[in-house]
């Protein structure tokens, strides 16, 4: 809270500086150059986005200036064209992934838990109603494909199990987070 409390101190205009503005243009007329028209439209509104998510990023900056740099911007825009992939995916189907809700079910138990690593069947026992096996399995299959989690086998013989470690981005996130809390 004192973070958001300090930012929501914040007065005046943001404005990129110019060499933040010229990297945008050139980024944002490439952008439009090579992306294909989509049926969503959101591709034609990632450059909106990307521009929003640098003032963001600007604004939470602890010593705020008000200048948005190519720092906030080139952040920007790797966080927002990752979102493309799950766009498309979404858009082209019937709706959200139904494994969704597991994913972050599963997610957020691995990032309460100690360590940030539990077994197969703790986190079947925690998502009892959420989901079974199968979707289990499928769902630690997506998330260590995309780098999220680590699985180790466990145990031996009909004690075996798989060990599932938070990873990547969430981890790194997480304790990102616990640095600014511990920081505050």
């Amino acid at each position: 809270m004192p973070h958001l409390e300090h930012i929501s101190k914040h007065k005046g205009q943001l404005r990129p500086n110019e060499s933040a503005r010229a990297f945008f243009n050139a980024w944002r007329r490439k952008w439009r150059e090579t992306q294909p028209p989509d049926k969503t439209g959101f591709i034609n509104r990632v450059p909106d986005h990307v521009l929003k998510v640098a003032m963001c990023l600007c604004l939470a900056d602890w010593e705020f200036t008000g200048e948005i740099t190519e720092l906030h911007l080139t952040e920007s825009i790797e966080k927002v064209t990752s979102l493309i992939y799950a766009s498309k995916k979404t858009t082209a189907g019937r709706g959200p992934d139904p494994l969704a809700a597991a994913t972050k079910s599963v997610l957020d138990y691995l990032l309460a838990a100690q360590e940030q690593r539990m077994t197969k069947k703790q986190l079947l026992w925690k998502g009892y109603g959420e989901y079974n096996t199968f979707s289990l399995d499928q769902v630690l299959d997506n998330l260590t494909e995309m780098g999220w989690v680590k699985r180790i086998k466990v145990g031996l013989g009909n004690n075996s199990d798989w060990e599932v470690r938070l990873a990547g981005e969430p981890l790194e996130s997480y304790k990102a987070y616990l640095k600014r809390k511990d920081n505050a």
